[in-house]
């Protein structure tokens, strides 16, 4: 199967693009750089074009290509989600983008949302819940996939878009918790400065994340909006203290050194009851 990947160079991409190889499909990437995959034994198995989103030869490209299937995770001036540029820049870029793919007859795709959609509603977040996104990241993300409805309707192709949790694993970001504890570890800091810790995240791993968007490739049943979460609430202090005992540290966990983001509740994690359903197909 031919299959399209944006921002094959950013944390889900460089996970997922083997998994797809390894599955027998043929994947072209659309990236606007190579340089953090070209070490990857990966990439020599894969075809990649040097492009923006909003570059005016997407079109040429989309229908050279022609693909079945379109997975779609480029986004850009991340993990700053409270910028104003989601809603000028990024929020057009991307309807035109999935505008043309979708008049290049791709009969399936599959975006990557986010749990910031649903805003500050505290508790077990399910699909059914109407959308109160209080960043723009969040609202830019929202306003696109309420565009892929009007789109699936008019072009008859199904989608899936997964609203991503808390990921984390191997090509994350630095910056963000879990590779930065690991680093702490492994540089035998004594102390690691965090957030309160109190508040309850929905963690899942980036392999299971990948597995899914596998999954929602092969099966033909429209999913529209799925949580890809893990269901299960754990506080940060608990997801940091089993980080150190799998990694046998003696480090010390600082509490309270950085503010739990305002854009975020204090306790939500993901229904996954559609989620599972993935799994009969």
């Amino acid at each position: 199967m031919n299959i399209i990947v944006t921002g094959g160079s950013g944390f889900v991409g460089k996970n997922l693009i083997p998994k797809l190889l390894s599955l027998g499909h043929k994947v072209f990437v659309i990236d606007i750089s190579s340089e953090s995959i070209e070490v990857y034994p990966w990439f020599k198995k894969i075809n990649f074009f040097k492009l923006r989103i909003d570059s005016s030869e997407i079109d040429t490209v989309l229908t050279k290509i022609n693909a079945e299937v379109l997975i779609h995770l480029a986004w850009s001036d991340l993990p700053n989600y409270e910028n104003i540029i989601h809603f000028k820049n990024n929020l057009f870029q991307q309807i035109k983008f999935l505008t043309c793919a979708a008049e290049s007859n791709i009969k399936k795709i599959i975006v990557s949302g986010t749990c910031l959609e649903y805003g500050l509603i505290e508790g077990c977040l399910d699909e059914t819940m109407s959308t109160q996104p209080t960043t723009f990241y969040g609202f830019a993300k929202d306003e696109i996939r309420k565009t892929l409805d009007f789109l699936s309707a008019k072009y008859d192709f199904s989608y899936t878009w997964f609203r991503l949790f808390y990921i984390y694993g191997e090509n994350q970001n630095p910056r963000s918790l879990y590779p930065s504890l690991i680093n702490a570890i492994k540089n035998n800091e004594s102390v690691f400065a965090m957030s309160p810790g109190h508040q309850l995240r929905d963690f899942i791993h980036v392999d299971n994340v990948t597995s899914y968007f596998c999954k929602a490739i092969s099966c033909n049943k429209v999913f529209g909006v799925v949580n890809l979460s893990s269901g299960n609430p754990i506080s940060v202090k608990e997801f940091a203290t089993d980080i150190i005992k799998k990694h046998n540290s003696d480090i010390t966990l600082n509490f309270g050194i950085y503010d739990i983001p305002k854009y975020e509740p204090k306790n939500f994690w993901g229904s996954t009851k559609k989620l599972i359903s993935l799994n009969d197909f």
